[in-house]
């Protein structure tokens, strides 16, 4: 095997001549089993490509370096650049060969989930892969189809939430894992990251309150989360299931998977409804059940009114009492007469 280590380096570099070729690149691994693999692994690739005509694997991010390098002369390529950096941590450890349809909606889910933003937003940024694919296809030959991708319907501002029944109908057939996560989001409406990563240490039982840091939220400051009493009870069944993370599956933290979530709603007979709607839903309850915007905010973590605004139809049921504060009752229609 031909992998070595520089003077000062722990990385092993691969090295080795094909078709008389001096082939050279770091393994980027301090393991020199994994850099073996690495290096057979290419040399199969290199083979392949000779003798089959596969086309060499290209990264994400040599696909973006090339589209930006040819996309210079645009007028909006810092826009593009600032695109593809919000694209980067959800697709740069993709080969584009391995994109396909599903996989690029997924992970389009996924940071519409996670950072909030429009369905508006979601399609400029599904527009700038399709374009960077497309020219991977036609023009520089690295793939042989370029997969389509699902555009989403861009509407003011999408609320989806579902009733108490529906939420109940949801958790019952959730696998045992999943059924906990689905309450506690339920219950403190915070984020899929927020759930997923979320520690003991964050957790204070005694003050019934729970907190994020800031460098972990959306809004870029510390979060208290108080805990109501279906948070408490989820919180304490989890307890003694593992020493840091509230959540997990196989030891492990648990991971989101859309599969397995795709499956749940499916089960439970819920269309159009993701994880994040899940918050929506907490929302939505809030607000039906009194809540006011302001509390709403505090109690979301939200920075700006405007996001809240958006639940403000859903509290006309609750302000029947406020609206009957000023009924005249029997006496209106002699208002009414006197007046006239």
């Amino acid at each position: 095997m031909s992998v070595y280590q520089r003077k000062g380096s722990e990385v092993w570099q691969i090295e080795f001549y094909f078709n008389g070729e001096r082939i050279r690149q770091s393994s980027k691994t301090k393991d020199k089993q994994e850099a073996e693999q690495k290096e057979a692994e290419l040399k199969r690739q290199l083979w392949r490509q000779e003798n089959l005509g596969d086309k060499p694997k290209q990264t994400w991010k040599e696909s973006v370096v090339r589209y930006i390098k040819e996309k210079q002369h645009k007028k909006s390529i810092d826009s593009d650049i600032t695109g593809f950096r919000t694209l980067a941590p959800y697709f740069e450890h993709f080969m584009i060969q391995e994109l396909t349809r599903l996989n690029i909606d997924e992970a389009l889910d996924s940071l519409q989930d996670e950072r909030e933003i429009s369905n508006a937003r979601v399609n400029r940024l599904a527009s700038f892969i399709r374009t960077m694919l497309n020219m991977a296809c036609d023009e520089w030959e690295w793939i042989d189809k370029a997969p389509k991708i699902r555009m989403r319907t861009e509407s003011q501002n999408r609320i989806r939430w579902i009733t108490q029944a529906e939420a109940y109908r949801l958790i019952s057939v959730a696998p045992k894992h999943w059924k906990n996560v689905i309450k506690l989001t339920l219950a403190t409406g915070l984020r899929k990251t927020n759930i997923m990563t979320l520690k003991w240490s964050q957790i204070d039982m005694q003050r019934h309150c729970a907190w994020i840091h800031a460098d972990e939220a959306k809004g870029k400051r510390n979060i208290a989360v108080p805990l109501n009493e279906d948070a408490l009870a989820v919180l304490k069944q989890q307890i003694g299931l593992h020493d840091e993370y509230v959540f997990t599956y196989a030891g492990k933290p648990f991971r989101f998977d859309y599969t397995s979530w795709h499956e749940v709603i499916a089960k439970a007979g819920i269309k159009d409804f993701r994880f994040h709607d899940l918050r929506h839903t907490w929302a939505s309850w809030h607000v039906q059940a009194g809540t006011s915007l302001q509390e709403l905010m505090e109690l979301g973590g939200w920075r700006h009114m405007d996001m809240v605004l958006r639940y403000a139809h859903l509290s006309s049921e609750s302000l029947k009492d406020a609206s009957n504060r000023i009924v005249f009752k029997n006496n209106f229609d002699n208002v009414i007469a006197i007046n006239g």
